[in-house]
C-alpha cells in the first residue's frame, strides 16, 4: 500500500469516527445551545420584521374583528391552527424570502421562533458540509464527465448557493467548445469560491476533482451530502412558509372543548 493510499484510508477512518461522534453528541449539543438559539431568534426577529413590514399588507379590520370574535375567516392568508390564528401575509413573498434565506419568510410572517430555528439549523448544516468538503462541494456544472446534479438540491438553500451559478457561467464562457478544455486565460472570481473544476473532467484520469477527493477523503462525500440535506430541508421550510403549519388539531384542545360542550348539554 502506497503512502497516499494509507493517508486516504486514515482520513476516511477519522471522518467516520467524527461522523459517529457528531451523531451521538447532536442531541446533547442542541439541549445546551437551545436557550442561546431562542435569544438569537429574538434579536434577529426585530430587524427582519422591520424590513419585511415594508412589503406586507395589513389584515383588513373586518377580518381581524371577525377572527377575534370567533366569526368566519374571510382572509385567504389567515388560517386557524389548533385554535390559534396564523396570518401568513403574502404567501408567495414569504415563500420567496424563505428560499432566499432560510427562516426570513417566517420572520416576515411574525413566526420568529420557527424563523430563528430554521436560520440557525439549516445554515449550520450548510456551513458544516461546505467546510468538510474543503469549500469545493458546491459548484454548478453540466458538462460531459461532470454533470453536477447535486447542485439542484444544494440550490434549495437559496442565496448561499447562487455564487456557484456565476462561477459556472464564467467557466462556460472560458471553455473551448471544440476541445472541451478550459482556456489558459481563465481566472475564477473570488479566489475560486464555488468555482467548478477545470475542464475536461474524466473519471479515469487525474484531474482537479480527483485532487479534491484525495485531499479531503470521505469529508468530500460527507460535505456534499450535508449541503444537499440543507437544501432539501429548506424546501420544506419554503412549503411551511407558503402553506402554514399543519391545519389540524394537534393538542386535543378541540376534542376537549367538544366533550365539555356535550357535558353542558347533558346537564342542562
Amino acid at each position: 500500500m502506497s503512502g497516499r493510499e494509507r493517508l486516504s484510508r486514515d482520513k476516511a477512518f477519522t471522518y467516520r469516527r467524527l461522523q459517529v461522534c457528531f451523531t451521538m453528541a447532536a442531541p446533547y449539543v442542541w439541549r445546551s445551545i437551545r436557550p442561546a438559539v431562542v435569544r438569537c431568534s429574538r434579536v434577529i426577529a426585530f430587524p427582519c420584521s422591520s424590513f419585511t413590514f415594508l412589503f406586507s399588507k395589513p389584515m383588513p379590520a373586518s377580518d381581524s374583528s371577525d377572527a377575534r370574535s370567533g366569526g368566519k375567516l374571510t382572509g385567504e392568508n389567515v388560517i386557524e391552527v389548533d385554535g390559534q390564528l396564523v396570518d401568513l401575509r403574502n404567501r408567495y413573498l414569504a415563500a420567496f424570502l424563505a428560499w432566499l434565506v432560510p427562516g426570513v419568510g417566517h420572520f416576515y410572517q411574525g413566526r420568529s421562533a420557527k424563523g430563528g430555528l430554521f436560520v440557525v439549523s439549516i445554515l449550520c448544516i450548510w456551513i458544516l458540509g461546505f467546510a468538510l468538503g474543503g469549500g469545493h462541494v458546491v459548484y454548478a456544472s453540466w458538462q460531459p464527465g461532470d454533470k453536477r446534479w447535486h447542485y439542484f438540491l444544494q440550490a434549495g438553500v437559496g442565496a448561499a448557493a447562487l455564487p456557484a451559478l456565476i462561477q459556472g457561467n464564467r467557466m462556460r464562457k472560458m471553455t473551448d467548445p471544440v476541445t472541451g478544455r478550459t482556456l489558459d486565460a481563465y481566472e475564477p472570481l473570488w479566489n475560486g469560491f464555488m468555482a467548478p473544476p477545470h475542464r475536461p473532467v474524466i473519471e479515469k484520469n487525474a484531474d482537479e476533482v480527483s485532487a479534491w477527493y484525495a485531499r479531503r477523503g470521505a469529508g468530500y462525500e460527507m460535505g456534499t451530502w450535508y449541503t444537499m440535506i440543507a437544501g432539501l430541508l429548506n424546501i420544506l421550510v419554503v412549503y411551511d412558509a407558503f402553506a402554514g403549519p399543519l391545519a389540524v388539531p394537534i393538542s386535543g384542545r378541540r376534542e376537549k372543548e367538544k366533550e365539555d360542550e356535550k357535558d353542558d348539554d347533558e346537564s342542562s
